[in-house]
C-alpha cells in the first residue's frame, strides 16, 4: 500500500482516517521510535482497551493471527500488536529449533524433541526420508547432525510427517490476502528488514510500512539527521513538562546520553522531577543526576525493573550480558534493588513516612521527607545497637538502610518513587520470584531465560507469585 518515514506517520493517519486504515502496519527501525509509532497507531485505530500487545520473543505470529480473528469485546474493533516479531529471521529460528531438539534428544527426551525437530525440518525444507537409510544403503550424515537420524526413524515409525513448510512470512501474506474482520488491525514491529527479500516487497505492496530507522553513518547529513531527532525529542519532552534547559546543560546531556532516544527521554524525565518547581534545568542538575547512570548501566537495568518497564529491562539485560555480565550478577543487583524497595516501603507505611505524598516533587522531599527518613534510620540503628551491645548486629544492618548520610539525596528520592509503584505484598512476591530464579539458575537451567521470566513476572505485578 505505502512506505512512509516515521516523521510522516501523523499526516498519513489523518489521511487514512478519511479513506480507511490499512489492516496491517509493519514498523521497523529504532526501537524507541517503533514504540512511539505503535502508541500513535493504537490511539488512532481504536480505544486503549481494544489494543492487545504480544511479545514476539514469546508469541508466534500464528498466535497473533488467531488473536486478531477473535471477536472484540469492545465492539468497535480490535488492534493486536506483535512486538519484536521474527518474520524476517527464519534462519535463526531454525537454528534455535535444532538446538532445542538436539538437547532434548541427548537427554533421552524423544517426545519433547520431536516437535522441535519436525518444525526445524519444515523451515529447512527437508524430509524425514532424506535422513534415514533405505534399501540397504546407509545415508551419509555429518557427525554434528548424527543425532537427527534416530529421531527421523522414530518419526517415520510413528507415522509422523513434516508440517507444511510455510514460514511465518508466508503465513502473514496469506492472512492479509484473506483479510481481517472490519475494524481489526495488526501492528508488527521488527528490528530490521531486508528490502531485497520477496517477503518485504510483498508486504510493502499490501501493508503500510513505517520506517523508523535512523542514519548510522558518519557522513555529515547522517550526523545532522541524528542531532535533529535528538533536539526534537528534547523539545517535545521539556515542552510537555513545562521546563527549559540551559544550552550548556543540553550539550552535556546529549554528550552523556549519546544517540539513544529512549535513554534521552528517561534522563529528561529524571531532570524534570529533580528540578521540581524550578522552570529551568541547569548544568549542575545534569552533573548531579546523570553522570552516575552513564558510568553504570547496571543502574539502568535495575531501575527499569523497579519501574515495572519490562521491555526496557529486557533490552538493558541483553546489553549487559552481551558486554560479559553473567545473569547471576544481574540477579544479585536486582535483589539489592528490591531489598532497598522493601526498606523504602517500610518507611513509607510507618508513622515517620506520613510526610510523603504520591509523586512528591523533589524539593518537597528534601525539605520534609529526607530529614524524617534520616531520623527514622538513626532510630532503627540505635535500637539494633541496644539489642547487641557489641555493635556487631548494628554494623551489619547499616546496609539495610537507604539514606546513608543523606548527602546524595536524589537516588533516595528515586527509590521512594519506585517503591510507591508496588504494594507491600507485591514486593514480597518479587523477592520470592528472585529467590526462585536464583535456585533455578544454580540448578542448571538456562540463566538468561530464567532471569527474563522473573523480570516479566515482576512487571505483571499483583497476582503473580
Amino acid at each position: 500500500m505505502v512506505e512512509i518515514r516515521y516523521t510522516e506517520l501523523s499526516e498519513v493517519l489523518r489521511q487514512q482516517e478519511k479513506e480507511g486504515f490499512s489492516p496491517v502496519f509493519l514498523i521497523h527501525g529504532e526501537s524507541f521510535l517503533c514504540d512511539n509509532a505503535v502508541e500513535k497507531l493504537a490511539a488512532a485505530l481504536g480505544s486503549r482497551e481494544a489494543f492487545e500487545a504480544l511479545e514476539g520473543a514469546q508469541v508466534r505470529l500464528r498466535d497473533a493471527l488467531e488473536e486478531i480473528s477473535t471477536f472484540s469485546l469492545f465492539g468497535s474493533g480490535k488492534v493486536v500488536g506483535l512486538l519484536g516479531a521474527r518474520i524476517f529471521d527464519s534462519g535463526s529460528e531454525a537454528q534455535a529449533l535444532a538446538e532445542k531438539a538436539e538437547k532434548a534428544a541427548q537427554k533421552g527426551k524423544t517426545k519433547q524433541a520431536i516437535p522441535f525437530f519436525l518444525r526445524y525440518l519444515a523451515l529447512k525444507g527437508m524430509t524425514l526420508e532424506s535422513l534415514v537409510s533405505t534399501g540397504g544403503k546407509k545415508k551419509k550424515i555429518s557427525e554434528k547432525d548424527a543425532w537427527m537420524q534416530p529421531l527421523a526413524e522414530t518419526c517415520l515409525q510413528k507415522g509422523l510427517k513434516v508440517p507444511d513448510s510455510m514460514d511465518e512470512g508466508e503465513l502473514l501474506l496469506k492472512a492479509i490476502e484473506k483479510g481481517f474482520s472490519a475494524g481489526h488491525h495488526l501492528l508488527i514491529t521488527v528490528d530490521q528488514v531486508d528490502r531485497r527479500r520477496v517477503l518485504y516487497k510483498k508486504l510493502a505492496a499490501s501493508a503500510c510500512v513505517v520506517d523508523c530507522s535512523v542514519p548510522s553513518g558518519n557522513r555529515r547529513q547522517d550526523r545532522e539527521a541524528r542531532d535533529e531527532m535528538m533536539r526534537e525529542c528534547l523539545v517535545g519532552v521539556l515542552g510537555r513538562a513545562g521546563k527549559t534547559i540551559d544550552p550548556r546543560a543540553a550539550s552535556r546531556l546529549l554528550e552523556l546520553t549519546g544517540f539513544d532516544l529512549r535513554m534521552l527521554v528517561a534522563n529528561l524525565e529524571k531532570l524534570a522531577d529533580f528540578a521540581g518547581d524550578r522552570k529551568g534545568i541547569t548544568l549542575k542538575d545534569v552533573e548531579e543526576v546523570l553522570v552516575r547512570t552513564r558510568q553504570d548501566p547496571i543502574f539502568v537495568f535495575t531501575g527499569a525493573v523497579a519501574d515495572r518497564n519490562a521491555s526496557e529491562a529486557l533490552f538493558s539485560l541483553a546489553g549487559l550480558i552481551k558486554d560479559g555480565m553473567h545473569p547471576l550478577q544481574a540477579l544479585s543487583a536486582l535483589v539489592n534493588q528490591f531489598r532497598k524497595l522493601v526498606t523504602a516501603m517500610d518507611f513509607l507505611i510507618s508513622p515517620a513516612g506520613k510526610g510523603w505524598t504520591r509523586r512528591m516533587a523533589y524539593d518537597g522531599f528534601t525539605r520534609f521527607v529526607l530529614p524524617a527518613l534520616l531520623d527514622h534510620e538513626a532510630a532503627l540503628k540505635a535500637m539494633r545497637q541496644e539489642w547487641d551491645d557489641s555493635g556487631e548486629v548494628a554494623a551489619k544492618a547499616t546496609d539495610l538502610g537507604i539514606a546513608g548520610n543523606g548527602k546524595n539525596p536524589y537516588p533516595i528520592y528515586q527509590t521512594l518513587l519506585r517503591a510507591e509503584r508496588f504494594e507491600r505484598r507485591e514486593l514480597e512476591q518479587a523477592m520470592a520470584i528472585l529467590a526462585e530464579a536464583d535456585l533455578r539458575i544454580k540448578s542448571g537451567m538456562d540463566a538468561t531465560k530464567v532471569l527474563e521470566s522473573a523480570i516479566l513476572r515482576i512487571g505483571l505485578g499483583s497476582g503473580v507469585a
